[in-house]
């Protein structure tokens, strides 16, 4: 096996590194680190593919069938629903996917952060 190994001065080093540790500088940069630091990325995607649950890309304004106690409804994915179904994810369950979204702790910012990231997926 080959590898490519460069020697800087720490300087150097340092300022390489920073420059490539992404800061969130804005609600939806905040949002996709929130998804990875989280787990959500394990069963959702960000590029149209659903995996365990289904993926974030292009959701935003589409509408959804969900599971309700047994009976089916169709739902608008506009923030409401997003933070309903982020906040209580065994109330509903979107048809075809299994209930095993689990609770995960957030504050009402990161939720927000969150939706704000799943709206740029078009």
């Amino acid at each position: 096996m080959r590898a490519k190994l460069i020697v800087m001065q720490a300087a150097a080093f340092d300022n390489w590194y920073e420059a490539r540790v992404v800061t969130p500088s804005s609600p939806s940069a905040a949002g996709l680190a929130l998804l990875q630091s989280k787990g959500c990325l394990l069963c959702h995607t960000t590029t149209g593919k659903p995996l365990v649950g289904p993926s974030y890309k292009g959701i935003y304004g589409t509408k959804v069938t969900v599971m309700v106690k047994g009976h089916e409804e169709v739902k608008t994915v506009d923030e409401k629903y997003l933070k309903f179904m982020i906040t209580h994810p065994k109330v509903w369950v979107v048809k075809g996917y299994p209930p095993i979204m689990p609770k995960t702790p957030l504050t009402d910012k990161e939720v927000d952060e969150i939706i704000a990231y799943i709206k740029t997926l078009k």
